[in-house]
């Protein structure tokens, strides 16, 4: 028999965890498990959030604008995303020491996911999904399925908890 140890799995090596978020409740959920995961595994969490300019921009005529006024739309944007996340994280309470970055990009959701992910050698994302079916999942797709399908390391998706007399379909 031998009393060699055997070699650490890569569920042994996770050191660093990616949680994607849209502030729902299905994301919140994520974050919970990942925080939960980061606790047992000794890991570091990094929270992002993906924001995406609209596709079409009013002109500063359209909008009584100047190019200065357009622009602090974007920094406005990205202000709000910044408060959100960090008011994300004081209301986790002391998992929140867990949390090691907060990540603000500006992008498509799911390429920019997992380039995130891919970029900074993350071992797991653990990212929520709001459960659509049918025609709403057909018209808003889903971008957890998109970054299942693109990631290169492992994607765990958690669906928000639910409500009192709800059922899943």
């Amino acid at each position: 028999m031998s009393t060699d140890k055997p070699s650490p799995s890569r569920a042994a090596n996770l050191r660093r965890i990616l949680v994607p978020t849209d502030f729902s409740e299905g994301a919140r959920a994520a974050l919970d498990l990942a925080l939960s995961l980061a606790e047992v595994f000794e890991a570091r969490v990094d929270l992002l959030h993906v924001w995406e300019l609209p596709a079409y921009l009013p002109s500063e005529a359209m909008l009584g604008t100047t190019g200065a006024q357009v622009q602090s739309l974007s920094q406005a944007a990205q202000a709000h995303a910044e408060a959100n996340m960090h008011a994300l994280v004081s209301g986790i309470g002391a998992p929140a020491a867990r949390v090691d970055q907060i990540l603000l990009e500006v992008g498509s959701a799911a390429p920019t996911i997992v380039e995130v992910a891919r970029t900074g050698n993350y071992d797991l994302i653990v990212i929520g999904t709001h459960g659509r079916s049918g025609i709403s999942r057909l018209v808003a797709g889903s971008v957890t399925e998109r970054v299942v399908r693109s990631a290169t390391c492992p994607v765990l998706s958690v669906r928000a908890p639910l409500d009192a007399g709800q059922t899943r379909r």
